[in-house]
């Protein structure tokens, strides 16, 4: 870890002297110790553990945290440096150092060691450290002490701290620990996010203040702007006008779901005397450094100083997850995929492994599995939790709670919980599928091993998947693999049962499958009518063949009821209407039939046999392979091809299209 910029001062020098005396100390240590992989500098050494055999059995085995909390001694919590808090120059204030006593916090990570002295002395700073290495309690320091050390007496609703988070669950967790520091001192904190009522929001913020606030950027921008927010007649904008610190927390991910736009809007906001480009007081931090951020970081922050956090394994070698965390996969084919799920959660549950988070693609994943998985026979017992973007804020916040409440729950989620959040005892984190962005990868993990914490990740990948460990191990994380158990029970008939018997399961597993597309461990009956499944000259019924290892059922899906008796009975109205429109569309047809003449009759069944005919003959070319067909036939396919588009788009007549094709045919 290092500070590139903005080193001066007695106290930072200071600071230097005691990390220089620590590492001396460091490498001085008894011979019977062996080097320890390390956060950063100022790490004490632990005994090498042995190694256990990778088989599933071993791996499940509770993992109890190396030291949960912070007040223990450095050499029990390897990613504390040896400094507490009261060392921090200038001197933390009283209400600082007591809201960080109730939260058990004495001895600083190491990137709250350097970024907290450099936010405190006007520096900008760009934070690069892994996920769970203590980057929210580095800024949060600085935004009450900021408050504390100015000279302006600030209003309740004047905004002297900003920090913007990118989801609502981040957001709230940064509030819910801002509000311990708020406790200690006369800085009230508030939150502004998404999902929640904004009237009554902004009747709190009158009411109680928000020095500190904290916010996602489209709801801060949306609020900001109402007028007479502050209850004194003026708009929000004015409660910027002491604005001392603006923190951008994940800021790679705030560029990555496109909040391009309104960080741009919030940076217009902020007064011209403390504008974004002449900040003294700006804090991004992420846990990946991408080239957008670092393009920001050059147009928009002026000398900033760059603290790098890394994570160091035995040979010295930088890693990008926490040591503590150790990699797993297994490669398991998706018509297994769920089998080997429950199993793993059966067995981790017998050996009382805590919480788990499991990880899925898309919404509907969640949504479907958080249905289904607590009616299986099987899983009686386990606690599921499910939580995605598409649920109201209400929900959401209930799934978090519930996760925080409980010991032995299992969080089913998509990538919505795989930044920043941060959960006690996550033993397992588990990857039902891999992450579209491999950068997520890291992430996801990241939710386990944090703060010094043991933990454990497993990410199942089908046969055809596997190079996807090669992807992984080049960003310095190495995989493990375990075997799939020949124990696992097939639990496919036990959902089809459950399927046949609520038409709302099997819709939600349809929509299911065309987001993530493993129909046989979804439990399908049928798979849903998809063009992609389609082969050239393919009829609906004959739309399995692309995926050969899907068994369907014989059923009639028209048949399966819905156990709402309310939305059976919609759904029956809607058919009948929908057969009354057929039956009179139908009759339509075959009037207009009756009134055409013979001689139209004859020409439109000719015209359609003759269009069939051609149909037929391209779609059946392509089956031939190539190497069988000489240049000049696979030239005059292509044409052929090309001169049935123009006709489909209107820009050819039928006649004329005969008479290409016959001349394309006499030119061979």
């Amino acid at each position: 870890m290092a500070a590139q910029r903005g080193a001066g001062g007695t106290w930072l020098r200071e600071i230097l002297r005691r990390q220089r005396r620590h590492e001396a100390r460091r490498d001085s240590l008894a011979a019977g110790h062996v080097r320890s992989p390390r956060l950063a500098e100022g790490t004490r050494k632990t005994p090498k553990t042995p190694k256990t055999p990778k088989k599933l059995a071993n791996l499940t085995d509770p993992s109890s945290p190396a030291a949960s909390s912070a007040n223990a001694p450095s050499e029990l919590v390897p990613h504390l440096s040896q400094d507490p808090f009261t060392s921090v120059l200038p001197s933390l204030s009283n209400f600082t150092l007591h809201a960080l006593e109730s939260l058990k916090f004495k001895y600083m990570a190491p990137v709250q060691k350097m970024v907290i002295p450099l936010l405190l002395s006007s520096k900008d700073v760009v934070v690069e450290a892994p996920t769970g290495s203590g980057k929210t309690v580095a800024f949060l320091v600085p935004a009450f002490e900021l408050l504390a050390r100015s000279s302006d007496t600030l209003d309740k609703t004047d905004i002297g701290s900003l920090i913007i988070a990118p989801t609502r669950e981040l957001a709230l967790q940064i509030e819910s620990l801002s509000a311990v520091f708020s406790s200690h001192c006369s800085f009230p904190s508030h939150s502004f996010v998404g999902g929640s009522n904004e009237t009554n929001n902004m009747r709190r913020f009158k009411e109680l203040g928000g020095n500190v606030l904290i916010a996602t950027p489209g709801r801060f921008i949306e609020t900001i702007s109402k007028k007479n927010l502050t209850g004194k007649g003026t708009s929000g904008i004015d409660a910027l006008r002491s604005l001392q610190l603006l923190v951008l927390d994940e800021a790679d991910r705030l560029l990555h779901m496109g909040f391009e736009q309104q960080l741009t809007r919030i940076f217009s906001l902020i007064p011209k005397q403390r504008s974004f480009t002449a900040s003294d007081r700006t804090g991004l931090f992420s846990a990946t450094m991408t080239s957008s951020l670092t393009e920001l970081v050059r147009v928009g922050m002026r000398n900033p100083c760059r603290v790098a956090v890394t994570v160091k394994g035995k040979e010295g070698q930088a890693l990008t997850t926490p040591v503590e965390l150790s990699h797993y996969y297994m490669e398991v084919a998706p018509r297994q995929r769920l089998n080997q799920l429950i199993h793993l959660l059966i067995t981790l549950k017998e050996k009382k492994a805590g919480k788990i988070i499991i990880f899925f693609l898309t919404c509907w994943a969640v949504d479907y599995f958080a249905r289904i998985l607590p009616k299986l026979k099987t899983c009686q017992g386990l606690h599921f939790v499910g939580l995605h973007g598409k649920l109201d804020q209400k929900k959401r916040s209930k799934a978090v709670e519930e996760l925080r409440n409980s010991k032995e729950a299992i969080l089913l989620c998509t990538d919505v919980a795989a930044r920043g959040l941060d959960f006690d005892d996550i033993s397992w984190v588990i990857q039902f599928d891999p992450p579209q962005d491999p950068d997520f990868f890291v992430h996801r993990v990241g939710r386990a091993g944090r703060m010094g914490r043991r933990g454990k990740s497993v990410i199942f990948l089908a046969p055809s998947e596997i190079d996807y460990i090669q992807m992984v191990e080049s960003r310095n994380m190495k995989l493990e693999e375990i075997p799939c158990s020949a124990d696992a029970r097939d639990v496919l008939q036990e959902i089809r049962s459950l399927v046949r018997e609520d038409r709302d399961l099997m819709r939600r597993g349809q929509r299911t499958f065309v987001s993530i597309g493993h129909g046989m461990s979804l439990g399908l009956l049928q798979l849903p009518y998809m063009r992609e499944l389609l082969q050239a000259g393919a009829t609906a019924k004959r739309r399995m063949l692309l995926l050969p290892g899907f068994e369907p059922e014989e059923i009639d899906l028209d048949s399966i009821a819905f156990k709402d008796a309310k939305r059976e009975k919609e759904r029956q109205e809607q058919l009948k209407n929908e057969e009354d429109e057929r039956d009179k569309q139908a009759k339509k047809r075959r009037a207009a039939r009756n009134a055409q003449s013979w001689s139209k009759k004859l020409d439109k069944m000719e015209r359609r046999q003759k269009k069939k005919a051609r149909k037929e003959r391209v779609l059946t070319v392509p089956q031939v392979r190539e190497e069988e067909l000489s240049d000049d036939e696979i030239e005059q396919m292509r044409k052929e091809y090309a001169l049935l588009k123009k006709m489909k788009k209107g820009k050819l007549p039928v006649n004329q299209l005969d008479q290409e094709l016959d001349e394309s045919a006499n030119s061979l």
